[in-house]
């Protein structure tokens, strides 16, 4: 993600950042974590972005349309939340065109046999307390950014 020289990630126009969070352990699946180290969290209006603290290595981020659950998680080691994210729109998204893919994109079903390729992100801060800061973050990040797609084919 692009940040600016004080490490905070480039907003867009009309991008608001909902919740910002030094020290928390970005890692990858709960069934073998593996954490790329301390970064800063910010979670904005559109995504969610992590920087890794010491400068080197590239950060992550999440568009919010990529995210499709988030919960508490106290069963690893430091109380974390953690975020199945969607593959394939994450992919869309990162993809050249990014998500200007056009509506059919976004409210488009999933491919193949309905099964959606999910990545388990987990969003551990140092401290036990800001647990909760940020599960109510992303709980705002989603009602800001319902899901087009309806299965049911209704309104």
């Amino acid at each position: 993600p692009a940040v600016d020289e004080s490490g905070d990630p480039v907003l867009a126009e009309g991008e608001e950042v909902l919740h910002a969070l030094e020290d928390v352990t970005l890692g990858f699946s709960s069934a073998a974590p593996a954490a790329m180290g301390e970064g800063k969290l910010v979670i904005t209006s559109r995504r969610v972005v992590w920087v890794p603290l010491s400068g080197g290595g590239s950060g992550v981020e999440v568009p919010a349309s990529s995210v499709m659950l988030h919960a508490v998680n106290a069963d690893l080691p430091r109380v974390s939340v953690t975020c199945q994210v969607d593959l394939e729109a994450l992919l869309r998204h990162a993809s050249p065109g990014g998500e200007g893919e056009g509506e059919e994109a976004k409210s488009a079903p999933p491919a193949g046999d309905g099964d959606v390729a999910t990545l388990e992100v987990i969003l551990a801060p140092r401290e036990e307390p800001h647990v909760a800061g940020l599960f109510s973050a992303l709980s705002t990040l989603a009602s800001l950014n319902p899901d087009d797609y309806d299965p049911l084919g209704g309104p």
